[in-house]
C-alpha cells in the first residue's frame, strides 16, 4: 500500500468516526460543533460523552459512560482497592521483620557483651567487665542498657533497633564462670 492510499484510508476512516460522534450526540439530545464533535456537556469530556447527565431504562441517572452504562470504571477502583490492601500487608509484614531483626540483634549482643564481660571480671580478658561488655554489645550493632555483676555472674542488656520501630528491642543476658 503507497503512502497516499494509507493516507486516504485514514481521512476515510476518520469522517467515520465523525459521523458516529455526530450521530451519537444527536441521539444524547445535543447539537454538534461543526466540526462534527459533540458538543461538551458541562465539566465533561466530548469524546465520550462525559458531564451530560442521561436517564436509563428505569429512569434512573446515568453519568460519564460509553453508552450510558454508569459501571464503566468500576474494574480500576477494585484494582486500586486491592492495590491499597497488598501495600498496607507488606507494610505491616516488613515492619514484623524488623522487629524480629532487632530483637536477634539485641539478644546476640547481650549474649556475646555477657559472655566477655564474665571472661574480664574472671581475669581471662584485661579491662573492666563492664567496659569490655560495652565495646562487644556495640561492635554488635547495638547499645549497652544496663550492666551488672550478680555474684560471679555478669548481667548485661542490650538494645537494638528503634528507628521506625515505636521502642528498641531489649534482651537480658547473664553469664559466668563455667558449671563444675
Amino acid at each position: 500500500m503507497t503512502t497516499s492510499m494509507a493516507r486516504q484510508g485514514n481521512e476515510v476512516r476518520g469522517d467515520d468516526n465523525q459521523a458516529r460522534r455526530s450521530r451519537r450526540s444527536q441521539q444524547q439530545g445535543r447539537e454538534p460543533l461543526e466540526d462534527g464533535t459533540p458538543e461538551r456537556g458541562e465539566g465533561g469530556d466530548a469524546r465520550r460523552g462525559c458531564g451530560t447527565r442521561a436517564r436509563g431504562a428505569a429512569g434512573l441517572a446515568l453519568s460519564c459512560g460509553q453508552d450510558g452504562d454508569p459501571d464503566e470504571g468500576s474494574g480500576t477502583v477494585a484494582v486500586i482497592g486491592v492495590l491499597l490492601v497488598a501495600v498496607g500487608l507488606i507494610t505491616g509484614a516488613s515492619g514484623v521483620v524488623a522487629a524480629r531483626v532487632a530483637a536477634l540483634e539485641a539478644q546476640t549482643a547481650a549474649e556475646l557483651g555477657a559472655l566477655a564481660a564474665a571472661d574480664a571480671q574472671r581475669g581471662l580478658a584485661g579491662g573492666e567487665p563492664c567496659a569490655v561488655a560495652r565495646r562487644v554489645v556495640e561492635a554488635n550493632g547495638a547499645r549497652l542498657a544496663g550492666c551488672a555483676e550478680t555474684g560471679e555472674d555478669m548481667a548485661v542488656t542490650a538494645e537494638a533497633g528503634g528507628e521506625g520501630l515505636a521502642w528498641p528491642a531489649q534482651h537480658r543476658a547473664q553469664a559466668g564462670p563455667p558449671q563444675r
